[in-house]
């Protein structure tokens, strides 16, 4: 049984107002520093999921080992990327993390940790949290990928994760990178600041 991870990077960073896959992070981008980090971990397969300036984003990280799809309904919102990267999946992937393109301060152990809780438990969903709020990446098996692909609209797995309550597992993670995503050019600068130089 292997594990992939689908990374949801194809939106159009509106609230941004630049191409925020590609901004600076330390020796890189914002995207290609957050797709380093399932490199280290124990996933099998990355996915990376674009739309947006799809082939800009390619080429610049043309040297990642990933698979790239490209969601060509992105601005119909997140659900069409989920549905994306859940199709582009192999049945033997029968656990998959999704997560997002704009996580760079994740930590690889949070990851890890995810992982060694569904292999512990065996909850259909791991989510991690930090102080009460729920973060990414989730962590989903292949129970649940059917109804991912009836997602609509400008929402990730949240639906089917909340349908499923009973079965998540919530894992309590000292790791605020889980929970900030840099949507705003003042969020990315702040952050960027303290931990991407």
């Amino acid at each position: 049984m292997t594990i992939a991870a689908v990374i949801l990077a194809a939106g159009m960073s509106t609230r941004m107002g630049i191409v925020k896959q590609l901004l600076p992070w330390k020796n890189g981008t914002m995207l290609g520093s957050t797709i380093d980090l399932y490199t280290k971990s124990e996933v099998d397969k990355i996915i990376v999921v674009v739309g947006y300036c799809a082939a800009e984003i390619i080429k610049t990280l043309k040297d990642k080992p990933v698979k790239w799809v490209i969601n060509e309904e992105y601005e119909t919102g997140m659900a069409s990327s989920l549905r994306a990267g859940i199709k582009a999946l192999q049945e033997e992937e029968r656990i998959c993390l999704i997560g997002l393109g704009d996580t760079p301060l994740l930590q690889v152990s949070t990851i890890k940790d995810i992982i060694k809780t569904h292999r512990k438990y065996g909850n259909k969903v791991v989510a991690p949290y930090y102080r009460g709020k729920k973060g990414h990446p989730i962590l989903i098996t292949s129970e649940l990928y059917a109804e991912l692909l009836n997602v609509q609209g400008d929402v990730g797995a949240r639906t089917v994760i909340n349908a499923h309550y009973d079965e998540v597992y919530p894992l309590e993670v000292d790791d605020e990178g889980v929970i900030i995503d840099l949507d705003t050019l003042e969020s990315y600068k702040t952050y960027y600041q303290k931990y991407g130089r």
